[in-house]
């Protein structure tokens, strides 16, 4: 007999060792020994009519067969496969507020904690030092101010040489021109004076003045030539002097532009000695305090906004293609003991070599208490399998064992099992029944006697 049930009991509990399942069977025939013999001593002997029992015993009997227990057949069912993936709340505006000069705090009026709104004062500087550079820049600017007004004045003086070189030119050509044609003219007369001098119709006195006259051009004329040689010479200096000109503008300019950048940065470098707040918020940390010397870059105090919170959690890469952006996801908040709908809202497009993840965030709604830090848990559905579950109230503790009653030619047999994951009043079980059998469903009504 114990082979035949060693065999049974083998085919229903393959994760069982022989051990438990050894002791098991001792307990159970203990059990059946200890029911048979409470059971014998309860039951009339022969002869005996039921109205010769005590009145408790009749009751009994009368229950027991009037109040039958109610069972349930068990069957695969299909449950969803969830993952629960911790992360935590935090801030959508966070920003570290930090000094952009260097200058020692003269005023920090906000401690840990301090609730401030968009605009506060949240820390002063010292910015004698940048007042002396503005001063500075200033005095720069004003030079090259200057120096820009006198290299306009040398680019319209030049302008006005050159046009002064081309109009004497122009002159000394007009004047040399005039020079030929009285030279021309000069000479015809000279021929025609020779020519009658020769013939006896003219005086020598004649021919020597009408020589005399083409000397004189020809005198002026090479003086004009030269003249417009100089011009031309005048013309190409001024000309020179208007190209250095034009050349020295745009330097000016330059300078002159980077001393307008020195005062800008000088103005805008006194802003930054004021650091206020750039929304409403709460300030979470105080990285100095009045009398530190700040650096440009150093941190002064970090500002995290309450008002807007979102859930950031890392997906593992194994999961990241089951959520997309615009998903609907439960989040439960432990603290708060409140679980909100949120949709996911950013995917970052690159997981972590070391933990294999992908860092995904999710939208909230506002959630009274909630603050950035607060753990929280997202569920993710997965697919869906088969599964055998049963209601909470089946199951007993016997012998050191979680089991069943089930259903054993019509009498409750103790059945030990193996206990899986729970889905509210359900309990899924991995090992010890099979699809079809019969069990118990309140485990606690069944009784020795009971069948």
């Amino acid at each position: 007999m114990e082979t035949q049930v060693g065999r049974l009991h083998q085919q229903r509990f393959s994760g069982w060792s022989w051990g438990h399942l050894g002791w098991a069977l001792l307990f159970l025939s203990l059990g059946g020994l200890g029911g048979w013999l409470l059971g014998s001593q309860s039951r009339p002997g022969p002869g005996v009519a039921a109205s010769e029992l005590p009145v408790s015993e009749t009751e009994s009997l009368e229950t027991a067969k009037a109040a039958p227990l109610a069972t349930m057949e068990v069957k695969p069912r299909e449950i969803g496969q969830e993952r629960i993936l911790v992360g935590s709340l935090e801030a959508v505006e966070r920003t570290s507020l930090s000094s952009r000069i260097v200058g020692r705090v003269l005023e920090l009026p906000v401690q840990e904690g301090q609730q401030v709104a968009a605009g506060s004062l949240i820390a002063r500087l010292d910015v004698s030092d940048v007042q002396a550079a503005q001063q500075q820049a200033q005095a720069q600017r004003q030079q090259a101010e200057a120096q820009l007004q006198q290299a306009q004045a040398g680019l319209l003086a030049a302008q006005a040489g050159v046009r002064g070189a081309e109009e004497a030119l122009r002159q000394v050509q007009a004047q040399k021109q005039q020079a030929e044609a009285e030279l021309q003219e000069a000479r015809l007369h000279q021929e025609r004076m020779q020519k009658l001098h020769a013939e006896g119709a003219v005086a020598q006195a004649q021919v020597d003045q009408a020589n005399t006259r083409v000397a004189v051009l020809l005198g002026r004329l090479a003086q004009l030539e030269a003249g417009i040689q100089q011009a031309e010479q005048g013309l190409t200096q001024a000309q020179a002097q208007l190209a250095q000109a034009k050349g020295r503008i745009p330097e000016v300019q330059a300078a002159m532009a980077q001393a307008q950048a020195g005062v800008a940065q000088a103005q805008a470098n006194l802003a930054y000695g004021t650091l206020v707040a750039p929304f409403a918020g709460v300030v979470t940390r105080k990285y100095v305090e009045v009398g530190a010397l700040a650096g440009p870059g150093q941190p002064i105090v970090e500002l995290e906004s309450s008002e807007r919170l979102r859930f950031s959690v890392a997906v593992p890469e194994s999961l990241a293609g089951q959520i997309r952006v615009g998903q609907g996801v439960p989040i439960s908040i432990d603290s708060l003991n409140q679980t909100v709908e949120g949709a996911i809202r950013q995917i970052i497009p690159s997981a972590d070599p070391s933990s294999r993840t992908v860092e995904v965030k999710a939208e909230i709604p506002p959630l009274p208490g909630a603050m950035p830090g607060m753990l929280g848990r997202l569920k993710l559905a997965g697919e869906t399998r088969q599964a055998l579950l049963l209601p909470q109230t089946s199951l007993v503790e016997q012998f050191g064992l979680t089991g069943v009653y089930r259903l054993a030619d019509g009498k409750p047999l103790f059945t030990p099992v193996a206990v899986g994951s729970r889905y509210g009043d359900l309990v899924e079980i991995h090992a010890g029944l099979q699809p079809g059998d019969e069990v118990i469903q309140e485990a606690a009504a069944v009784r020795a006697g009971s069948f």
